[in-house]
């Protein structure tokens, strides 16, 4: 249980990365 928790907060902070990183491919198009 402890490796799932770990995991969805690994997917958290990609989220989080990926995001801005979007946004901004956004904007640059």
């Amino acid at each position: 249980m402890a490796e799932e928790i770990l995991s969805m907060q690994k997917n958290c902070l990609m989220y989080m990365h990926y995001l801005p990183l979007q946004q901004e491919i956004k904007i640059n198009d």
